[in-house]
């Protein structure tokens, strides 16, 4: 009777309820729309996403091998990163931290540490664009002890610089950077990054775009960043169109006027090429910092215009930076700038 019964369990654990085909099919629904989250709207792939979830919810109620469950934890883990993502860029940044939060589970559940990696670097955008840079920064850094090599820890350095700028932190800033740029020249592959891709890859335009715009939030490092930001546009304009994140290429090129405005170099700044990119939740925040930047600009234009001696002569007013026609121009080109709602943009993390 005994001896019957490890026969008796062989077949049920032989058991499996799911095939390959099946397991294929859900790794090629999260690789496709981890890809097309880079170009599309975050609302219809955020639906497509709960019916590809409902599938996979239903799979896991079935008799499955110990590697489909395994297979099963980390596909669905990053499809909810994917969700996290897109509740974010529609404006629900808590639902994204709770998705983020309680997924957390299937990543820690099979010890895959890349999207263990991934998940806190998706926590440290949600708190960095909430005004939380502090946590922002130490997410990040946790981060790292889980994916410490390749393009994904070069992400996970990047994040906590852009938090560390916003701290006025400028040695941090600085060791980000450095840190990213080391991270990335180390080699490593993963499921992850690699195989999926899309929305979890970080080209190297995307890491030139986050350390960029972290080193022009930095007054001792900002005109440094002005041909590094020019880089990291050229590198999205060379790479293939279903490769470029339209929310980071917008937010690249929305940091470079703002930083030409900043300095004061206003012939620089091109609103026409801004106000082309659709409103998004993201270019939104973008362009009305943009518009911020430029009225702040102008009341110190005005402020130290009141203040010069009147006897200046005409050759000294003739030769200040930026003329007024300059002036004008720009102030009339930023009314076509879109008057957006605060949010964070689609694709920028």
């Amino acid at each position: 009777m005994a001896a019957r019964e490890p026969g008796a369990h062989a077949e049920g654990a032989e058991r499996r309820d799911i095939g390959e085909a099946t397991l294929e099919q859900f790794r090629a629904d999260v690789t496709r729309l981890a890809r097309e989250f880079l170009t599309g709207p975050p609302l219809p792939l955020f639906q497509e996403m709960r019916r590809v979830r409902t599938r996979m919810y239903a799979a896991l109620d079935k008799q499955l091998w110990p590697r489909d469950q395994a297979e099963l934890y980390l596909l669905l883990g990053a499809l909810h990163a994917l969700m996290a993502n897109a509740a974010q860029d529609l404006g629900y940044a808590n639902a994204a931290e709770e998705l983020l939060r309680a997924r957390w589970v299937y990543a820690q559940g099979i010890d895959h540490r890349p999207l263990m990696g991934f998940l806190r670097g998706a926590l440290s955008s949600v708190a960095y664009w909430d005004a939380r840079p502090g946590h922002a920064r130490d997410l990040a850094f946790n981060g790292v002890s889980y994916l410490p090599h390749g393009p994904g820890a070069a992400h996970l350095h990047l994040l906590s610089a852009r938090a560390a700028a916003r701290l006025g932190d400028v040695e941090a800033v600085r060791r980000g950077v450095q840190a990213g740029r080391a991270a990335a020249e180390r080699p490593h592959t993963d499921d992850l990054h690699d195989e999926i891709g899309g929305e979890f890859a970080c080209s190297p335009a995307y890491q030139a775009s986050l350390a960029d715009a972290a080193l022009a939030e930095v007054p001792e490092t900002e005109r440094a960043a002005v041909p590094l930001l020019q880089r990291a546009l050229s590198l999205y304009a060379d790479a293939p169109a279903a490769e470029r994140s339209y929310g980071t290429e917008a937010m690249t090129r929305v940091n470079l006027s703002r930083l030409h405005i900043r300095l004061g170099d206003l012939d620089a700044v091109d609103l026409d090429r801004c106000s082309r990119y659709r409103p998004t939740s993201g270019s939104t925040r973008s362009s009305t910092c943009l518009r911020a930047s430029i009225t702040n600009w102008r009341h110190r234009a005005t402020e130290a215009t009141r203040q010069r001696p009147r006897f200046a002569t005409a050759s000294r007013r003739s030769a200040a930076k930026p003329s007024s026609t300059t002036c004008a121009n720009s102030l009339r080109e930023v009314e076509q700038v879109p008057r957006l709602t605060p949010g964070r943009c689609a694709g920028v993390r």
